[in-house]
C-alpha cells in the first residue's frame, strides 16, 4: 500500500464528499464515500499500519451490527446498513493482504473526477448509485472484477461462464452498479433487430445477454460483429442441456472468467453480521465445520432460526455468541 500525490488529492475529495453528501447510512452514495475513505486510508497505512486500519474496520462494522439489534429501522435504512456491513467486511478482508493492494479495487478522485481502479485498469463513475443490497465478495468475485476492469479497457466482450447459482449475471451487475453505472439484462434474445434495439435504447449502459449459447447459431455466429462498439458482457452454462457450443473464434473477442460455486462462509459471515451477532466470522467458521448444512437456504434458514432466537433476548446471548449457537441451533 503506497502514499503520495494521490493521497492528498483523495484527502481532499472526502472532505467535499462527506461535507455535502455524506449522511449516516441514510444517503445512496454512502457506499461510495466509504470506498473513497478506505482507499485513501489504506493508502496512507501501508503494511505496517495495515492491522490498526483492519481494527478500525471491525469497529465501525460493530457499530452497525449493534445497531441493528434495533427493530425500528424501515426496509431502506435497513438495507442501507447490510451493505455497509458487506463493504467493510470486504475492506476487511483487503487490509489482511496488503500485498495484494496494488490489484485491488480502489476509488480515486482526479481533477475533481472520480473514477476506479482494479488491476491495473481504470473506469470513470457514473453518476447513479441506487440504494440497494450489494453482494458479498469473495476472493472469485475479486477476480471476476478484475476481468471486468480489463474488458473494459480492451472493449472487448465480457464472458462469464459456469453452472446455475454461480452468480454469473449478479456479480457483473453488482460491480457495475458500484461504478454508478445502469447495467441491462437480456435474457437469451431471439433476434439480431431485439439486441440493436437494446443497444439503441439503452445506449451508453452495460449490456448484458444472458445464456448466450441459447441464441440460434446463425446469431450466436456472428455476435462479436452485431455487439462490436458496445460494451457487452454475456454469460452462459456450458453444460446447459439443448444448447449450442461457443467457438473458439468467438471467445478469442472476450475476457473469459470461470466461474464455480460461492464461498458460503463468507457470505454466512455477512448475514450473521447482519443479523446482529458481533462474532459473525467465528459463527460462520462453526458452522460450516459442523458441516449439517450445505446449500444457501439451508445457510439463511439456520441464520434465521437464531437470529429469532437471540432477538428475544440479547442479553441472554451473552460475549460467546458460538457457544450460546451451539446449544440452540440443529445446525452446529
Amino acid at each position: 500500500m503506497g502514499g503520495g500525490a494521490s493521497a492528498d488529492r483523495n484527502a481532499k475529495a472526502i472532505k467535499a464528499v462527506t461535507t455535502e453528501e455524506k449522511r449516516w447510512l441514510g444517503n445512496d452514495r454512502t457506499l461510495l464515500t466509504q470506498r473513497l475513505v478506505f482507499t485513501h486510508d489504506a493508502n496512507e497505512a501501508g503494511a505496517d499500519g495495515a492491522a490498526a486500519l483492519q481494527d478500525k474496520l471491525k469497529q465501525q462494522r460493530a457499530t452497525i451490527v449493534l445497531d441493528l439489534r434495533k427493530t425500528c429501522f424501515g426496509k431502506d435504512e435497513r438495507e442501507m446498513k447490510m451493505s455497509m456491513i458487506t463493504l467493510l467486511t470486504e475492506q476487511v478482508a483487503t487490509v489482511g493482504a496488503p500485498d495484494k493492494w496494488e490489484d485491488e479495487y480502489k476509488v480515486v478522485c482526479a481533477d475533481g473526477k472520480y473514477k476506479a481502479t482494479c488491476g491495473g485498469h481504470d473506469i470513470s463513475l457514473g453518476d447513479m448509485f441506487p440504494l440497494r443490497q450489494m453482494l458479498v465478495v469473495t476472493p472469485l468475485t475479486r477476480d471476476c472484477r478484475r476481468k471486468i476492469f480489463e474488458a473494459w479497457a480492451s472493449e472487448k466482450i465480457l464472458c462469464f461462464r459456469g453452472p446455475p447459482g454461480t452468480g454469473k449475471l449478479e456479480v457483473i451487475r453488482d460491480t457495475f452498479l458500484d461504478l454508478g453505472m445502469c447495467p441491462v439484462a437480456l435474457e437469451c434474445p431471439k433476434t439480431e433487430d431485439e439486441i440493436k434495439a437494446t443497444f439503441e435504447q439503452w445506449e451508453g449502459c452495460p449490456v448484458m445477454l444472458d445464456s448466450v449459447n441459447k441464441l440460434d447459431a446463425e446469431l450466436l455466429g456472428k455476435l462479436s460483429e452485431v455487439c462490436a462498439g458496445h460494451r457487452v458482457c454475456m454469460t452462459y452454462d456450458p453444460d446447459a442441456e439443448g444448447a449450442n457450443e461457443v467457438s473458439e473464434a468467438l471467445l478469442e473477442k472476450c475476457v473469459v472468467q470461470d466461474l464455480v460455486k460461492p464461498d458460503y462462509k463468507l457470505i454466512l459471515e455477512v448475514m450473521f453480521f447482519g443479523a446482529g451477532f458481533l462474532q459473525g466470522d467465528k459463527l460462520a467458521e462453526a458452522m460450516m465445520a459442523a458441516e449439517k448444512v450445505t446449500g444457501l437456504r439451508d445457510l439463511k434458514a439456520a441464520v434465521d432460526e437464531l437470529t429469532e432466537k437471540a432477538s428475544a433476548d440479547w442479553v441472554a446471548v451473552g460475549s460467546d455468541e458460538v457457544t450460546w449457537a451451539t446449544g440452540k441451533c440443529a445446525a452446529m
